[in-house]
């Protein structure tokens, strides 16, 4: 089976939303608690469609605009890191990893913007 940016973007986001659900379902799991999830549970949504979103919007003016599915892929990233980083207790047990997932996550949101755009 071959995965393609679509198919890596789509599990992307799905495993998002599973481990966003999970946290809501159980908010006293490791490394979750005192973590904002009330907060997550509105803007990772979100941010998971803004790209597809924007894209419609604006290909509705410019119909050449499509979207990168890699783009998109690399814009749910972050979401899932934090949400793994988060569910592993690494940003409270990792002395490193806050600082580091900043770092990079900015690189691959700036690198998402990019491709798209």
């Amino acid at each position: 089976m071959k995965l393609t940016a679509r198919s890596i973007s789509i599990m992307i986001k799905a495993l998002a939303m599973i481990l966003l659900a999970i946290a809501i379902a159980h908010p006293d799991l490791g490394g979750l608690k005192s973590k904002g999830i009330g907060v997550r549970a509105v803007v990772y949504p979100l941010g998971l469609v803004t790209l597809p979103l924007l894209c419609w919007l604006v290909r509705r003016r410019r119909p050449a605009m499509r979207l990168d599915w890699t783009a998109d892929a690399l814009c749910s990233l972050p979401i899932l890191v934090d949400l793994l980083g988060n569910r592993a207790n690494l940003f409270d047990t990792v002395w490193w990893w806050d600082d580091a997932m900043h770092v990079v996550m900015h690189g691959v949101l700036t690198a998402a913007v990019l491709r798209q755009f």
